[in-house]
């Protein structure tokens, strides 16, 4: 199941912003070049006052409320970097959020107003609260990337110190070490592994140069910041699959890339 909305103008559905918590099977959400894919106990915000798109691949049962944007209190630049991110169950807030609108929801036909009336206003103040503290994990998030792209400018820089350890890197950072590993860890890998990275790649680039035999592999490899050149060659190995001096030899480039097939064919 599909359902998709394109622009309409604010006023013409009255500013209207959607809250979807799934309860069984999966959702997918498309809005602001965003996709998301949600699984049960996962909740997501999208505006109907923009292109949208909501699919259900299976079957499945989920919690809708929607309530006028304006009662969030949100920027429109805050609510579009808010729309189509997950909301996991794995915090306070969201969780507690989760239970309630689950409870609502579920009883919401059979509320007096006397009583439904000051519910629904306690569900706009935790709303409030949760999409202001899921713009500031936004905003925390964005940080942390502008902070790590920083820091591998800075290591590509230094790359030739063989010094270049992560302590010298926090350090000439002004962090702490245990933050500047939760950085790299964000991103997938190590710190140590990015600067053997990028001392790997220039060695790769100056090995392939006009100039690379007129200098020994071991010189290249101390330039770019390695003092040991049999480490220096087994990492080269490692990432690349070829020697150093493989690399170095002009045929040996000839083959970067490719990869082997074979077959037979019939007479």
């Amino acid at each position: 199941m599909r359902l998709a909305r394109v622009r309409q103008p604010i006023e013409e559905d009255g500013g209207l912003l959607v809250v979807i918590l799934v309860d069984r099977g999966a959702a997918v959400v498309e809005q602001d070049d965003r996709q998301v894919f949600l699984k049960p106990g996962e909740m997501v915000f999208y505006d109907l006052a923009r292109p949208m798109s909501l699919e259900f691949p299976d079957p499945f049962r989920v919690k809708l409320l929607v309530l006028p944007r304006q009662l969030i209190g949100l920027r429109e630049d805050q609510l579009h970097r808010i729309t189509a991110t997950s909301i996991r169950p794995d915090a306070t807030m969201s969780s507690l959020v989760a239970a309630f609108l689950t409870h609502l929801v579920d009883t919401a036909a059979d509320l007096p107003a006397a009583t439904g009336v000051p519910l629904a206003s306690s569900a706009i103040d935790l709303l409030t609260l949760l999409a202001e503290e899921h713009l500031s994990l936004s905003s925390q998030a964005s940080a942390g990337l502008d902070r790590l792209l920083e820091i591998k400018r800075f290591i590509e820089q230094n790359i030739k110190d063989p010094d270049l350890t992560p302590q010298a890197v926090a350090h000439a950072n002004s962090i702490s070490v245990r933050y500047l590993h939760k950085l790299f860890r964000a991103d997938g890998g190590t710190v140590g592994q990015w600067i053997q990275r990028c001392r790997l790649q220039k060695c790769r680039s100056e090995l392939a140069g006009l100039d690379a035999t007129r200098r020994s592999i071991s010189a290249v490899a101390h330039q770019w910041g390695f003092t040991s050149a049999p480490h220096f060659s087994r990492a080269f190995r490692s990432l690349y699959g070829i020697s150093p001096a493989e690399w170095r030899d002009p045929g040996a480039k000839l083959f970067e890339g490719s990869v082997a097939a074979s077959g037979t064919a019939a007479a």
